[in-house]
């Protein structure tokens, strides 16, 4: 299963029910992934279909009537309609080729020329823009003040041991002043 994918399955199945209701009430969700690489490359497939089953007992099924989908644009198997070949080469980069994705390309090429949209997709993304710029402030800002923090308190820790090393130097200097003066008297 895709990463995040139980994630996505948990917030569909919360929108499909409501408190109170049964697991057995779920309705029927189809749960699509649209891959340009093949997270199967060994088998080679366009589509893998996947149903919740217990890994410890795979007889026994969810019955959620979850169904996730896999498509693959790598797929080398004759294993999928021409048509949806088509979409999946289309949706990889590829040149339109049946009826389904050149009407779908001519709607792609309408969406990037309305002045609307190119205007609130340039705002949204000079607002992305602001907020990634905001963001990487923001930890620049806690990063320094960290290190700042950090820097202080190896300080502290600095200025204890070198004021205990001290004392203890001092300490010794007594004891060998006494010493030497015990010695003169000696004398």
């Amino acid at each position: 299963m895709p990463p995040r994918s139980r994630y996505y399955q948990a917030m569909i199945d919360l929108d499909q029910m409501g408190r109170g209701a049964k697991f057995q009430d779920l309705k029927r969700s189809y749960i699509i992934f649209i891959c340009l690489e093949n997270l199967f490359p060994q088998k080679g497939m366009h589509k893998y279909s996947f149903q919740s089953m217990c890994q410890e007992d795979p007889g026994l099924e969810l019955g959620d009537d979850a169904v996730k989908i896999i498509l693959s644009a790598k797929g080398d198997k004759d294993d999928v309609s021409e048509d949806l070949k088509d979409f999946l080469t289309y949706v990889a980069g590829g040149r339109p080729g049946s009826g389904l994705t050149s009407r779908l390309d001519e709607q792609v090429r309408k969406a990037r020329s309305h002045i609307e949209w190119r205007k609130e997709y340039m705002t949204l993304l000079e607002r992305d823009e602001r907020m990634r710029e905001e963001g990487r402030k923001e930890g620049l800002e806690e990063g320094l003040k960290n290190g700042i923090e950090k820097g202080r308190q190896e300080e502290r820790e600095n200025t204890l041991r070198e004021s205990a090393r001290a004392n203890a130097a001092e300490k010794e200097a007594a004891r060998l002043r006494a010493e030497l003066e015990a010695l003169r008297r000696s004398d």
